[in-house]
């Protein structure tokens, strides 16, 4: 059976890239609206509104910044399952293939060859 490419990817990066977002994630819910009860002006209600539009956004933009950190860190888990299956499919086959080069070597009276780390 063909094993194929290793998957790809750096779940420790994607990992730390996930912390990255979160904390930003966290750092723009810590906003507050600003209060502005004094200024009463037909500018300040304009200005209110946007501000509060904005701080609407801000919440809405760290939701979605959390959900994609939860994402990203759960990729980063099935990643370096796939990864560590394909090492140990990688590392059965090698066996196999040594214990044949063995088996090989000892019946047509050759040299058994020497293994290091693994590789022949």
């Amino acid at each position: 059976m063909a094993l194929g490419p290793r998957p790809e990817g750096d779940p420790a990066a994607m990992r730390a890239l996930a912390a990255q977002i979160d904390g930003v994630a966290g750092s723009l819910h810590r906003s507050r609206p600003v209060r502005l009860e004094n200024w009463q002006s037909d500018r300040a209600v304009q200005a209110k509104a946007t501000i509060s539009s904005a701080v609407a956004s801000i919440d809405i933009a760290g939701d979605q910044l959390r959900l994609a950190a939860r994402y990203l860190a759960r990729e980063a888990g099935e990643c370096e399952r796939e990864q560590r299956a394909w090492d140990r499919r990688k590392d059965a086959q090698d066996a196999e293939r040594i214990e044949r080069d063995r088996a090989r070597a000892e019946r047509e009276g050759g040299e058994v060859p020497h293994v290091v780390r693994g590789r022949v």
